[in-house]
């Protein structure tokens, strides 16, 4: 009998077949809380269609197929803030792929924010070990796509989620070996879920961030234009839009002003303040007119 076992909070659930039970989007396992996962092996997909707009382009993925023992994963975000992950898988041998989905409404209807396909360059193991092992979104990442293979400037992470609270999203991990490991998924951040109940172990301490912060950004919104009003010490500041893509990356000014670059669409945007050794110390929203 398949199992799946939920460390944090604890919770078990029995069921005949991970690979019939999560292996289709619209019979996704639902997260309700921050915290780790543990799955069985799946060897299979399932047996919907699922197509996928394969966005991000890669070598490796024809069409919209990109599906090789698959599990579904989806998560309601309670509260703005970011989310990192981790999957780590139980045999050194697998290489675990992994794609992220902003769903509109269902999973007919999928917007593609990430997608990991790197490995181990045949022929070339020690070259490709930075895109081998553990794999998932972090801080300090700005990439939203590697592609097949390890190629330069590839580690097997992308950037985080900057989520808002009622916004859903889907994870589909693919066990592209077809090794049958099993993995575990770690969610943390400083976004909550709507049954977290307990301060999540981030992958790089996102719990001991203080909100609010020193800094406040002025005017909000505006059209091209914000000062940052605080501490006078170096930082940087690191502008993220929602699909984690940087559209600026600047250090500290003597005024705190910053002129966005030209053609920068309207909307809500993510403004990272780190100090100058690339520690995260707060994250606030801002808006362009």
């Amino acid at each position: 009998m398949k199992k799946l076992i939920v460390l944090l909070p604890l919770f078990l659930c029995l069921s005949t077949s991970i690979s019939a039970q999560y292996a289709d989007c619209s019979a996704a396992f639902e997260l309700c809380s921050r915290g780790t996962y543990l799955f069985d092996g799946v060897i299979g997909t399932g047996q919907e269609a699922d197509p996928i707009e394969d966005a991000c382009g890669s070598s490796v993925v024809t069409g919209a197929s990109f599906q090789v023992n698959t599990t579904w994963i989806r998560w309601t975000v309670e509260t703005d803030g970011v989310l990192e992950l981790e999957l780590s898988a139980d045999d050194e041998n697998t290489d675990l792929d992994f794609m992220v989905f902003r769903l509109s409404a269902d999973c007919s209807s999928k917007e593609t924010i990430r997608c990991m396909y790197s490995g181990e360059n045949v022929g070339d193991p020690e070259g490709s070990v930075s895109c081998t092992g553990p794999t998932g979104l972090r801080m300090g990442e700005e990439d939203t796509f590697e592609d097949a293979g390890c190629s330069e400037g590839d580690n097997n992470y992308l950037a985080p989620l900057m989520v808002q609270a009622g916004e859903v999203y889907a994870l589909l991990v693919n066990d592209f070996s077809s090794v049958g490991s099993g993995f575990s998924l770690l969610l943390c951040g400083t976004a909550t879920l709507p049954c977290d109940s307990v301060e999540c172990s981030a992958l790089t301490n996102l719990s001991n961030i203080v909100v609010p912060t020193p800094w406040q950004i002025a005017p909000n919104p505006s059209y091209d234009q914000f000062r940052l009003i605080g501490p006078q010490e170096d930082y940087l500041i690191r502008l993220v839009d929602q699909r984690g893509r940087v559209v600026l990356n600047a250090s500290s000014t003597a005024d705190g002003r910053y002129t966005l670059p030209a053609g920068l669409a309207s909307g809500l945007y993510f403004a990272q303040i780190l100090d100058v050794k690339g520690q995260l110390l707060q994250i606030s929203k801002w808006v362009k007119l």
